[in-house]
């Protein structure tokens, strides 16, 4: 079953579409989004990306509603509001002022501000230099309430409040948008330790996350993975909701908690979820040392855990989480790692040779070999030993865009940039690792 939502703006003819609806019983649930010819057309040819509607200084929630539903309408995954510019947004890496002639005040931003976080006295807090992390939700009416969301952060600067929205799916992910090969989604549902997805800002890790997570839930028989484990989430904010898959279509039980909303703080959320029957557990950011040593606790009582982590590559994704601690601590931290990793699997996304973006991936399977190898490693060889692995038994950033610039999906320069980058790091790797000493 599917339905279809169409909405104009102004003389450009620009419509925002979302289709491809799942019929889970008596629940109906979006699994993917497509957008018109003239749309995707327009957003790509034309030097700018002009909005078609009006720009009023009265900043009212239906006119910051349907900006963002035309933005979303050209593919634009990232907002931006700043005082003294027009609005901004990026599409498939590339950013675009929406007015020639329409500039935000410092005013206009609290507002805004105050608007996105549905409380008053939001942009205050803001001003006095508490960033704010929560998500803003826009209803797409004739989808039955089906809804828009975006997640966005609220930063004082030296021109006000900077805000950044960043459009979220209305689809849930599945393994097949993400492209995933069947040899490597295997190994993404090990029954116990970590599994962690890395990337830059922006490269699509929580996406990817909530495809596995997505398949794992979903019953054979309704198209899923049925793995059968209680599943726990912590993030900030909820970015994909799960729990909209009807119990019927299930094969276990699934929990979302929000850091600020439902839990105090990431270290305190991580220790709680072995209290909660978490069987898989995802945490949506590791990035401070209590999370890290919560989350290397869980993976120790054999639970899968899952975590995001930004790095450049595999290699780089245990330098992040060891060059976290102190240095007397490193040892201690990379020989837990390497006792309870399963699965680095890095992505990236890089502008395709015509329109969208291309899933770029590394990835290295921690089987017991290659952990007991590794163990007897001295952490001053770490990194170059697992790169050393990523290219004798993994799959390489290299292979990968090779691959992909080979089928015509990349462009030259793109190829070009990420072959020296790669080179670059691997000779960096023994001097970086000596100075980490």
């Amino acid at each position: 079953m599917s339905l279809a939502r169409t909405r104009e703006f102004g003389a450009n003819g620009l419509r925002f579409r979302t289709s491809g609806i799942a019929d889970y019983g008596d629940r109906l649930v979006a699994v993917s989004s497509e957008h018109t010819e003239e749309t995707m057309s327009e957003a790509l040819s034309c030097p700018d990306v002009l909005y078609p509607g009006v720009l009023r200084h009265t900043v009212t929630r239906e006119m910051v509603n349907d900006f963002l539903l035309w933005a979303v309408s050209v593919r634009a995954s990232d907002i931006v509001f700043r005082a003294d510019d027009p609005p901004w947004i990026q599409v498939d890496g590339r950013w675009f002022a929406v007015s020639d002639h329409f500039t935000l005040s410092f005013g206009e931003t609290q507002l805004l501000t105050n608007l996105f976080s549905g409380q008053e006295h939001k942009a205050g807090n803001v001003q006095r230099g508490m960033s704010a992390d929560f998500a803003y939700s826009v209803r797409v009416s004739e989808c039955r309430g089906l809804m828009q969301r975006f997640r966005v952060n609220v930063t004082a600067s030296n021109a006000g409040h900077y805000i950044v929205l960043r459009a979220l799916p209305t689809a849930l992910p599945s393994l097949s948008d993400c492209g995933l090969p069947d040899d490597l989604v295997r190994h993404c549902y090990p029954h116990n330790g970590l599994v962690l997805i890395s990337g830059v800002m922006g490269s699509g890790k929580s996406t990817l996350l909530a495809a596995l997570l997505h398949a794992a839930i979903v019953k054979r028989s309704c198209g899923g993975l049925g793995i059968g484990r209680h599943i726990l989430t912590l993030e900030h904010p909820i970015e994909f909701d799960l729990t909209r898959i009807p119990h019927a279509s299930r094969s276990a039980p699934i929990t979302q908690s929000e850091v600020e909303a439902h839990v105090s703080s990431w270290p305190l959320g991580v220790r709680s979820m072995t209290r909660r029957k978490g069987e898989i557990v995802m945490v949506g950011e590791a990035r401070d040392q209590e999370t890290l040593r919560a989350m290397l606790t869980i993976a120790e009582q054999g639970v899968t855990c899952y975590a995001t982590v930004h790095a450049q590559d595999v290699p780089q994704t245990i330098t992040r989480i060891v060059n976290t601690f102190p240095l007397e601590e490193r040892a201690p931290i990379a020989a837990a790692l390497k006792a309870n990793l399963r699965l680095i699997l890095h992505q990236r996304l890089v502008p395709g040779k015509s329109t969208g973006r291309v899933a770029l991936r590394e990835y290295l399977v921690f089987d017991e070999a290659l952990r007991m190898q590794l163990y007897a490693t001295p952490y001053e060889a770490l990194i170059p030993t697992v790169r050393a692995k990523v290219e004798e038994r993994g799959r390489t950033l290299i292979a990968d865009c090779t691959e992909k610039y080979a089928a015509g999906l990349l462009r030259d320069e793109t190829y070009a940039s990420l072959v020296q980058e790669q080179r670059a790091c691997a000779g960096l790797d023994c001097v970086s690792n000596k100075h980490d000493m």
